[in-house]
Order: structure tokens, then C-alpha cells, then sequence
């Protein structure tokens, strides 16, 4: 099984809980965006955890992500998975990213971010969650919104493949 984890940071200094997150959903590959700690700290921060071998390939990570891995990265895919989480999940947060503005129309909940698997990878989808605690401390307020002053404004997604 390969298990990828995505999280907008939102240019936060927080790669304890990055790390503690990644590790304790043991992630195989970690996107991380909008994230300005060099890629060596990063790595350090994520092999603090006991048995932890991250790396960061280089040559496959693009200007404005930050991808970290355990594997060689697989091939790229096409389903949206995440489309399950539009709707209201008991005791789950409803999407990604939440925002509220004073309009006629606002959704509140929004997933900007999001898992794609090409269709014939769909049956060897195992799980794809939305992930609001690091173990330790909540990553959401107790509204129940992204905590954009401890962690970050956007919740992270783990997804894990059988293949």
C-alpha cells in the first residue's frame, strides 16, 4: 500500500505537527505547498520519528510544491475521490478549506485540495481521509474550522493506495 499526504501549510512554521502527522499515518509520499522551510529541515523534521527515511527527490519536485518520499514516485491519475467529502460527514470537517464571507452565496466549506487516481487505480483506492488532528493537539478550532493560527488555514488529506 502507498499512502499520500497533501497539506497547504499556508507559510506556517509548523513541521513538528507536519512530521507528527506523517509519520503517525505513515505516509509514503508528502506534497506539502506554499511551504518556505528549506527541503533539509523538512526532511530533519520528518526523521526525528524512530525509523523515519525520508528524502527529498529533487528531480521531480516542482517550483511551488514540495514533495518528500519513502518510494519512487508512481505514475500520475484521474478520479476524484475527495467529491465524497462535499457532503456533510458526521464529526468530519466538510472539506479542506473553510471560508466565510459576508455574501448571498457562501459554501463555507470548500475542497480545494485534492486526490486524483486514474480510474483503472480506483479499486485500489483504500482510503482517502481529511485529517484534523496531529495526534496531539486539534487542527481545528472548535467551531470545527481549520485552525489558521496554530497550524494552518487549510486541513491536510491523506489517501492510500493497495497497489
Amino acid at each position: 500500500m502507498i499512502a499520500f499526504m497533501f497539506w497547504n501549510i499556508g507559510k506556517k512554521s509548523i513541521l513538528d505537527r507536519v512530521a507528527r502527522i506523517a509519520n503517525r499515518h505513515k505516509a509514503d509520499i508528502l506534497v506539502l505547498a506554499e511551504c518556505e522551510a528549506e527541503p533539509d529541515a523538512v526532511v530533519a523534521a520528518l526523521n526525528q520519528s524512530p525509523g523515519a527515511r525520508w528524502e527529498y527527490p529533487t528531480e521531480i519536485t516542482p517550483s511551488k510544491l514540495k514533495v518528500f518520499s519513502h518510494l519512487v514516485p508512481g505514475s500520475r491519475a484521474f478520479f476524484n475521490p475527495m467529491w465524497r467529502f462535499m457532503t456533510d460527514s458526521p464529526g468530519k470537517p466538510s472539506g479542506t478549506y473553510h471560508f466565510r464571507v459576508a455574501k448571498p452565496i457562501n459554501h463555507f466549506w470548500y475542497t480545494l485540495d485534492q486526490v486524483l487516481v486514474r480510474p483503472d487505480l480506483a479499486d485500489k483506492l483504500v482510503s482517502v481521509d481529511i485529517i484534523d488532528t496531529d495526534g496531539i493537539q486539534s487542527l481545528v478550532t472548535p467551531s470545527g474550522w481549520p485552525d489558521a493560527e496554530n497550524a494552518s488555514d487549510h486541513l491536510p488529506i491523506l489517501a492510500v493506495l493497495d497497489v
